[in-house]
């Protein structure tokens, strides 16, 4: 009750439609007690449960055409608004609905609460909308689609959003694409623009904010320390027995380590706080998170938590591969000569970056692997090579950005410190 429109406005698109899943189960009748950390919330909240016989309603926009749907019982859909009063209501609901599908014009707010309420408890989850929208924006109101006018669905979302607040036990789930940032490039085009669809898309995403950011409450992204668990829960079964043994020791050395060091690494790893970030981190080091946070977060092809959560999966299996035996994961340790590592990771920069990764940093033969094999003293721990992924894991967004806005003049580069900290 009154907080009745959840806009999950993201910046990792993936991480909406898993918030949206979380919301599907939830309202599913589901035991509290068999999703992980919802009796704990429950208990915060003051609440037995979920309420039984929970209505839901999915709608993707790209998986519901503009030309209307037939279902398995005959019934046949025209507008959103006619998916909506089937899904809540089957063919009952849909027939007090009917009128305004057939003639793809928009139910008053009225008549969406009297359906919310005749249905509630219910939950409604809206996916690509913004892709649906942007088709009858392009097509224009001359010769209109089954669905109705790109205008008519303007009015449909207010009213829908308006309706929401009237029906406390109804909630809109409602994903958006966090970036409206298309900028023409001059007849070549839209940049930035993969996720919304050019113009048609950007107005259509216009059009969408301004209505729900009048009754939202935001679902915010996920913090870094956030993600910790994230990834790790997703990747790593639970820690237990001797293996939190282990994670404690190997956490222990390592800030033993940078005690005994504290002029060459960065001075946050010295704040007694920092042990506890290394061990919700384990296995992976709290640096390896920091660079795809702060560094490659900033790329627009990088989807935050998704993006962080699709690159360790394929690390984690690429070293589980090789067997390998280094106590955490770090920037240094990244396998940037296995192919699905590589490609998943160049997968976000625009530039041929395999000639340079091989010629300076990874490939046999490259400029790290040459001073390892030169120098016996750093090639004991290969040093050349950790250095250099630490260094690219660092800069390569950077340049990529720069290369791709057209700015000039020095990129920034990674700290000896960072190095240390990351090698």
């Amino acid at each position: 009750g009154g907080e009745p429109v959840l806009d999950l406005m993201t910046t990792f698109g993936g991480g909406k439609t898993h918030s949206e899943i979380a919301v599907y189960h939830l309202a599913g009748g589901t035991s509290v007690d068999s999703l992980l950390g919802m009796r704990e919330i429950c208990d915060e909240i003051g609440v037995a449960g979920m309420p039984a016989g929970v209505n839901r309603a999915v709608i993707v926009g790209n998986d519901f055409s503009v030309l209307g749907m037939t279902k398995p019982d005959g019934t046949v859909i025209n507008t959103l608004w006619g998916e909506l009063a089937y899904q809540l209501g089957g063919k009952d609901g849909y027939a007090t609905f009917a009128r305004y599908d057939v003639n793809g014009t928009p139910p008053p707010t009225s008549d969406i609460a009297s359906l919310l309420q005749d249905y509630s408890p219910c939950v409604i989850l809206i996916d690509e909308w913004v892709a649906y929208l942007r088709q009858l924006y392009s097509h224009g109101t001359d010769d209109a689609y089954a669905a109705g006018t790109f205008d008519a669905h303007q009015t449909f979302a207010q009213s829908l959003t308006e309706a929401m607040k009237s029906v406390d036990t109804a909630m809109l789930v409602v994903s958006l694409p966090a970036s409206d940032s298309v900028r023409d490039m001059g007849g070549e085009g839209f940049e930035d623009s993969h996720e919304i669809g050019g113009t048609a898309g950007l107005e259509a995403l216009r059009s969408l904010r301004s209505v729900i950011h009048r009754v939202e409450t935001p679902w915010q992204p996920a913090t870094v320390d956030e993600s910790y668990e994230i990834v790790r829960r997703r990747i790593f079964k639970p820690l237990t027995g001797g293996a939190a043994g282990g994670r404690d020791l190997v956490v222990s050395k390592f800030m033993d380590f940078y005690q005994r060091n504290a002029n060459i690494v960065p001075s946050e790893v010295q704040q007694p706080q920092y042990r506890d970030v290394m061990k919700a981190a384990y296995p992976i080091h709290p640096e390896m998170f920091n660079r795809l946070y702060q560094d490659w977060s900033t790329l627009e092809r990088f989807q935050r938590t998704r993006g962080v959560l699709r690159l360790m999966a394929t690390v984690v299996h690429a070293l589980w591969v090789r067997g390998d035996q280094s106590a955490m994961i770090m920037p240094a340790t990244i396998p940037l000569d296995d192919t699905k590592v590589f490609e998943e990771i160049t997968s976000h920069l625009d530039d041929p970056w395999k000639p340079v990764v091989d010629a300076d940093i990874a490939g046999p033969g490259s400029t790290a692997d040459t001073i390892d094999r030169d120098i016996p003293l750093l090639g004991k721990s290969m040093a050349g090579k950790r250095v250099a992924r630490c260094v690219f894991l660092s800069t390569a967004p950077m340049v990529n950005r720069n290369a791709r806005t057209g700015e000039s003049g020095p990129v920034r580069g990674i700290e000896q410190k960072r190095v240390v900290l990351g090698a």
